[in-house]
């Protein structure tokens, strides 16, 4: 038997709750995983009523061995378990892109698919979709819409192409895309005070405040060289004031766009003192000090340059862009059509039509009755890379103490194929409140796999970059790495 931490421990024989693991690097996630689905199907679940989720095929059949091996280790002593190793090549044990696909199998009908589909691999669905927006292009071109010029004047053509090509591959990671291209152009003739409320005002104001923050330590600096040792002391006033600069556009930053942009452009620096007869101070300091205010001013004059613009000025900017977003929409939804028309002809889907096709076979009542009686728990690996729309699919039937979510938000690498790492963080945070009596929030951090002197670099390393504000992953005493290899003697 391993020796398991209580951590481990707990996130295998844990009964009641759905979990989110917090599984830092090293800390023996996929072995806790494994182990719990042996214990489960040792306490009477068949195997058959577990999904298990991965995040590549290679996984799915890694997974598929080690569990396979567990329970013949466990069938020695217990051969009742026999059946159930027997089993394991029947099991739900996949990716997501693979379990969508036998969802959309076994409902074809109701979806209007052939169900003798095959999923198309990157080039075959990379030149159906070329071909797609040529040909959308030439239908957008014929018809001519106002709407469509207007893009047209504002990009060259294979911009365009490559826009409309880049918010449909965005949007069709949501579960909502049509609804979401609706809201994105409407947002356009919004008008100045729901720009001002606007998530966009917002966290221009959230990145002026941080910029602002970080002005006032490196402001703190250059005063202290004023008063510090060769430091030039009739400099020390103009800094001082800077000081009180910087805070009342901090002030101003948390009142809103229109305070900011009226102290912005009320904002002046003091000249520097002039030096007495008698004044003794190094003069690379000070010519350090000079530099640093210069590099304050010119920092001040980027924020300035930003809020140039009132919030009226800024919504009549946005109407102007109202019309050409319009056209692009109009491209996306041509090539869509085309696109899909292409693929229907050729029995081909693509990854996204699987989420699509899934998550539109969970409008059925029934259908999310049958999964949520099949699969009694519902593992998730490498949770930390899942989209928005792959969280719909399973929260859709997913029971509610039945979930298990395993992950590291710190090894997220796919947010460029749109993966939503907020998604883990939320949960997690969720999960770990109280008012939550059927959720729980384990963290693994014992890493068995570095030496202590490794991991207290790297904790040193991320402690620094790793903040909430900036990163979204604040890298406190619960993401920590702490050594669970024995020391060398």
């Amino acid at each position: 038997m391993p020796n398991w931490t209580q951590q481990q421990q707990d996130a295998i024989a844990d009964r009641g709750h759905s979990l989110i693991v917090c599984a830092a690097a090293g800390s023996g996630k996929t072995a806790v995983l494994v182990e719990r689905i042996v214990q489960l199907v040792c306490e009477g679940c068949p195997v058959d009523e577990m999904l298990v989720v991965t995040f590549t095929n290679a996984a799915a059949g890694e997974m598929r061995q080690r569990i396979g091996e567990a329970l013949s280790r466990a069938a020695q002593d217990r051969p009742e378990l026999a059946a159930q190793v027997m089993a394991l090549s029947r099991a739900s044990i996949s990716t997501l892109h693979r379990f969508c696909g036998n969802l959309l199998r076994e409902h074809f009908g109701a979806l209007g698919i052939d169900p003798a589909f095959r999923i198309g691999d990157e080039q075959e669905c990379g030149v159906l979709g070329a071909q797609a927006m040529e040909d959308a292009l030439y239908a957008c071109y014929e018809v001519s819409s106002e709407a469509f010029m207007a893009a047209d004047s504002c990009y060259p053509q294979e911009e365009l192409a490559e826009l409309a090509q880049g918010i449909h591959r965005f949007m069709m990671t949501r579960p909502d895309p049509w609804a979401w291209l609706d809201r994105a152009t409407a947002r356009c003739g919004c008008g100045a005070q729901a720009l001002e409320r606007s998530e966009a005002v917002r966290l221009l104001l959230s990145d002026a405040d941080e910029q602002l923050a970080q002005l006032r330590t490196d402001a703190e600096e250059t005063h202290a060289l004023c008063a510090g040792e060769g430091g030039p002391a009739h400099y020390a006033a103009a800094c001082a004031e800077d000081l009180a600069l910087i805070d009342s556009l901090s002030d101003a930053a948390k009142a809103g766009y229109m305070p900011l942009r009226a102290a912005l452009d009320g904002a002046s620096f003091a000249a520097l003192g002039r030096k007495k007869k008698g004044d003794l101070f190094d003069e690379d300091v000070a010519e350090q000090v000079k530099k640093r205010r210069d590099a304050l001013k010119k920092a001040i004059a980027a924020l300035k340059e930003t809020f140039a613009a009132t919030i009226d000025e800024a919504a009549e900017d946005m109407m102007l862009t109202q019309m050409p977003l319009a056209g692009v929409a109009e491209l996306v939804r041509t090539y869509d059509a085309l696109y899909t028309a292409a693929k229907r002809q050729r029995g081909v889907l693509d990854f996204n039509d699987l989420e699509h096709g899934a998550l539109a076979a969970l409008q059925n009542e029934g259908v999310i009755r049958a999964l949520s009686m099949q699969y009694r728990y519902v593992f998730i690996d490498e949770y930390q890379d899942s989209s928005a729309i792959q969280e719909a699919i399973i929260s859709s039937f997913a029971r509610e103490d039945g979930l298990f979510l395993v992950g590291d938000v710190k090894q997220s690498i796919y947010r460029f194929r749109q993966a939503e790492p907020s998604l883990f963080l939320e949960k997690a945070a969720r999960y770990d409140r109280e008012d939550e009596p059927l959720a729980r929030r384990i963290d693994l951090q014992r890493n068995f796999r570095s030496r202590a002197n490794v991991l207290h670099g790297v904790n040193a390393v991320f402690a620094r970059i790793m903040r909430g504000d900036v990163t979204e992953i604040e890298y406190d005493a619960r993401e920590r790495l702490i050594p669970g290899l024995e020391a060398r003697e």
